[in-house]
């Protein structure tokens, strides 16, 4: 089967190049703690963005940042032994709330550690709105310094967002995006570009509750969306990368989206998730929920920001996933993903996945058995010839297909446009 996965030019505006923070330690020991049932958050973000200077948007000025009671606290000075963190922003300025502090002040080797202190960050959660009301659109931007929590919940109540364009992240507990809430699900996305990414627990996409209370049967989506246009890193991710996490009870939607772009040293990949500390297993999980949103739950998207390399006349070999444990998963649908375009279409071992640049198509065939060998994993870097599909590894891999021979490349260019639009109408109807 084949579909063209997405039809989207470069950006008009390239994200800044951000330099790497040199060398961050990795944690090794997961540390579990459940979220709080508490009214409110005990410290929230209370800038607008419309600070002289960044300040209303600056993690570093206190005056953002209220316990209830009274201002000038920031999170990893909290006292208290229990608390949370919202990190809400009414306006959601470009940055929403912007964690920076090589540009704020401090060094871009700061740690904010606030998983020895609190026990949840949250990223949109309306029962922590720091004026009582609801709905807020909330982001959170990291440009520099390490911030170490513990769990992490994105789109709790409504659109939670995480931006890492350079510096670390370290996540001592799961990071749930999209739904936590059983009476008022949300979004959570997770948007890579560049930097450290350590998740020493489970990622969870979409996680909606997972009891029998009625509530639990609201329509949540989470979103980790991996770009290869920012500073050196990797993703590496503990305990598993779980997608539609509790969607036998639940409902929810998983998306990953892998952007193919040229990285700050012009080399053109797609960067892959590294499920390779701990218990390193990609659970995927499929139920058709007809009352919510038609199509399988668990959902692969790729897009091309540029041109990829053709290599003896096809596009080059990509990753996606490399894994030390299995490949699982559950519910009325087969394991494999599914396509985000049209998710009536399953992507089984050996399928086709397409996706167009400047109006050429291009396409590769699936493996979850495949082979990622990177040259140097801290980086995300491999070649081409690093990916492979033996029919006996553990990784998620793209196989280049040849392009057709010139003179049939109009025809093939007119049907992958006649299905786009199609398949647009379709959703607009």
């Amino acid at each position: 089967m084949s579909i063209v996965e997405s039809a989207r030019p470069s950006h008009s505006t390239r994200i800044a190049r951000f330099q790497a923070i040199a060398g961050t330690a990795l944690l090794s020991a997961a540390i579990f703690a459940a979220a709080p049932k508490v009214a409110r958050g005990d410290l929230t973000y209370t800038g607008t963005g419309d600070g002289v200077g960044g300040n209303g948007q600056n993690w570093f000025n206190t005056a953002n940042w209220w316990t209830g009671t009274t201002t000038g606290t920031l999170p990893e000075g909290y006292t208290l032994t229990t608390a949370n963190v919202d990190a809400p922003n009414t306006v959601m300025p470009s940055v929403g709330v912007l964690f920076d502090p090589a540009n704020q002040g401090l060094s871009a080797t700061y740690v904010a550690n606030l998983a020895v202190k609190l026990s949840s960050f949250y990223v949109s959660r309306a029962s922590g709105s720091f004026d009582g009301s609801s709905g807020f659109s909330d982001k959170l931007t990291i440009e520099s310094g390490t911030l170490i929590v513990s769990t992490t919940s994105l789109g709790s109540d409504g659109p939670g967002i995480i931006v890492q364009k350079n510096g670390a992240w370290i996540g001592n507990a799961s990071l749930k995006t999209g739904g936590t809430n059983k009476s008022s699900m949300g979004s959570g996305t997770y948007e890579y570009h560049g930097g450290v990414f350590t998740q020493n627990n489970q990622v969870q996409l979409g996680s909606a509750q997972n009891s029998n209370d009625p509530g639990s049967n609201s329509a949540c989506v989470g979103k980790f969306i991996i770009y290869n246009d920012g500073p050196d890193g990797a993703l590496l991710v503990g305990n598993g990368f779980s997608i539609a996490t509790n969607n036998a009870s639940g409902g929810a939607i998983g998306i990953v989206e892998f952007h193919y772009d040229l990285n700050t040293h012009g080399v053109g990949l797609t960067r892959p998730i590294q499920n390779t500390l701990f218990n390193g297993s990609l659970s995927l999980k499929n139920q058709d929920f007809t009352n919510v949103l038609d199509g399988a739950s668990s959902r692969l998207n790729l897009v091309l920001e540029a041109a990829p390399t053709i290599i003896g006349g096809a596009p080059q070999n990509l990753g996606l996933f490399k894994e030390t444990g299995k490949i699982g998963g559950n519910g009325t649908w087969p394991k494999a993903f599914y396509s985000f375009t049209d998710p009536t279409v399953g992507y089984s071992q050996g399928a086709t996945i397409s996706a167009s640049y400047n109006s050429q198509v291009y396409s590769w065939t699936i493996s979850y058995s495949g082979l990622i060998t990177f040259t140097d994993s801290a980086t995300s870097a491999y070649t081409s010839d690093g990916i492979t599909d033996p029919g006996t590894g553990n990784d998620v891999v793209l196989i280049g297909v040849k392009l057709p021979e010139p003179g049939s490349m109009a025809l093939l260019g007119g049907a992958g446009s006649l299905i786009l639009a199609r398949r647009r109408q379709k959703r607009q109807a």
